[in-house]
């Protein structure tokens, strides 16, 4: 190997910490890079555990509107059989007071002839009263 001359001593020296200043520099500069990468891949696993949950949310939120929209239905069919048994019931209701106002009716009209058929029979028997000798002969 050559020797180099003691002036040229200062310069190398110069040069070397150079070297070592950019080596210093890269090195940091990479650790830097290297602990930001573990900073975004650990936010990335976070974000990943975040979106795998939601998901999870979404599905149930899913299932759910769906067994909401079951029961909806199955509320929709109760409420238009009730309905229909409503109807049917007001109809019973409506004939059943039909028929209710016609025995009242015929009931009145029977006390009206049996009132008539009394003040008869209590007219008559004092007819027959009164004429009671007359029956015995």
């Amino acid at each position: 190997m050559a020797e180099l001359p003691a002036h040229d001593l200062p310069s190398i020296v110069q040069g070397a910490l150079k070297v070592i200043d950019q080596v210093r520099f890269f090195v940091n500069a990479m650790k830097e890079l290297t602990d930001r990468q573990e900073q975004l891949r650990e936010r990335c696993l976070e974000l990943e555990r975040e979106r795998e949950a939601m998901q999870e949310r979404e599905a149930a939120a899913r299932r759910e509107s769906e067994e909401m929209a079951e029961a909806l239905a199955e509320l929709r069919l109760a409420y238009e059989a009730l309905v229909t048994e409503h109807e049917a019931g007001r109809q019973a209701f409506d004939k059943l007071r039909e028929e209710h106002a016609a025995v009242i009716e015929g009931r009145r009209q029977l006390v009206e002839e049996l009132g008539g058929v009394v003040g008869s029979l209590r007219t008559a028997r004092g007819r027959v009263v009164l004429g009671a000798p007359a029956a015995d002969g």
